[in-house]
């Protein structure tokens, strides 16, 4: 980052106590930018991160930028008042896949503040690069998608707060989606596809266990896990797909 960029710590911060903030149109001096990463053996990639706007102005937005080894493009924005409010915390996805870009040896993500000044922030957290040798990726997971959620650790809903309807709006929209997340006991799986299995992962991607879709599709008691964060492997419809999750 440059100069309206800073790690900031506070409960602005999504995971834990430190997150980036970016503020102003500066430029890249308004941005931050990940290392560089080798993708040039993998058909698609999914961005996912969470983020915290401070007094954006209307129209005032933010971008998801793509290093293709020789210049910058823009993938993605996000303007308040249409896309988000100010106060309150949000997740946010994006899928690019080799059709739309061009995955290097080199390439780069970076997310840019375009704002009008100094108080005009953006706390952007946790941020995930899920990277797949496959780019037959369906039309709609093209789509951002952006998410407003409560406020950290204290998302959680009940079974009971999702029904049959949501379930397969959620499926439609965004494939998979994990409730509540973080958890403390029951993990559940909210999704319109044949579940064959799951598998919990560790962070460094050991397999703890694997249960039958049936099994899965009814709830996963993850009370014994250890705090921090896993992932869950979902195999459906002859693919296996990533999600994070938080066990409190």
């Amino acid at each position: 980052g440059g100069s309206d960029c800073y790690r900031y710590s506070g409960s602005r911060s999504w995971e834990g106590n430190y997150s980036i903030r970016i503020r102003d149109n500066s430029g890249t001096a308004s941005a931050m930018t990940s290392p560089t990463l080798d993708l040039s053996s993998y058909g698609s990639i999914t961005v996912k991160f969470y983020f915290y706007p401070n007094s954006m102005e209307n129209g005032e937005d933010f971008f998801l930028r793509y290093y293709n080894g020789s210049s910058w493009t823009t993938v993605a924005s996000w303007a308040s008042g249409s896309s988000f409010n100010n106060g309150s915390f949000y997740s946010a996805e994006v899928t690019l896949t080799a059709s739309q870009v061009n995955f290097v040896s080199n390439a780069a993500i970076r997310f840019q503040c375009d704002a009008s000044g100094n108080q005009d922030q953006i706390y952007i957290d946790e941020v995930t690069v899920t990277a797949s040798t496959s780019s037959l990726v369906n039309e709609e997971d093209l789509e951002p998608v952006i998410t407003l959620l409560e406020s950290p650790n204290n998302n959680e809903q009940t079974e009971a707060s999702i029904d049959n309807q949501e379930i397969q709006q959620v499926g439609e929209d965004q494939g998979v989606k994990l409730f509540p997340n973080p958890t403390s006991n029951m993990l559940n799986v909210a999704t319109v596809m044949d579940i064959e299995s799951v598998s919990i992962l560790s962070i460094d991607g050991q397999v703890i266990q694997t249960l039958g879709g049936t099994s899965a599709q009814s709830g996963i008691d993850v009370s014994t896990l250890e705090p921090g964060v896993y992932y869950l492997m979902i195999k459906a419809n002859g693919q296996t797909t990533p999600k994070k999750f938080i066990k409190l």
